[in-house]
C-alpha cells in the first residue's frame, strides 16, 4: 500500500504534517489524517511544494491531492510529537 505509516495514533480527526527535504531540491509538505481513528496508516490528503526560496511564488502550491494515494514514506513513530 502507498501510505504513510504512523504508529500509536487512534484518534479520529488527528492530522499530521511531515516536511521532506533533499539536498539541492525543494521540499514537500505531506498532510495526512487517520482513517476512522483505528488505523496505523495515514492516507495522504495533500502534498505541497516548499521551495528553498521563502519568497518564491510557488510556495505551498499543490504537488498532489488525493484521498488515498501517498508518497511511499514510512515515518518512525519516535519522530512524531503531538502538540495540544
Amino acid at each position: 500500500k502507498k501510505e504513510h505509516y504512523l504508529s500509536s495514533v487512534n484518534k479520529t480527526g488527528t492530522m499530521y504534517g511531515v516536511i521532506v527535504r533533499s539536498d539541492g531540491e525543494d521540499g514537500k509538505l505531506f498532510i495526512g489524517t487517520a482513517v476512522d481513528g483505528k488505523q496505523d496508516y495515514f492516507p495522504t490528503l495533500s502534498s505541497r511544494k516548499l521551495p528553498r526560496d521563502p519568497e518564491s511564488s510557488a510556495m505551498l502550491d499543490y504537488e498532489l491531492h488525493s484521498d488515498f494515494v501517498s508518497s511511499l514514506i514510512k515515518i518512525p513513530s519516535d519522530t512524531l510529537a503531538l502538540v495540544s
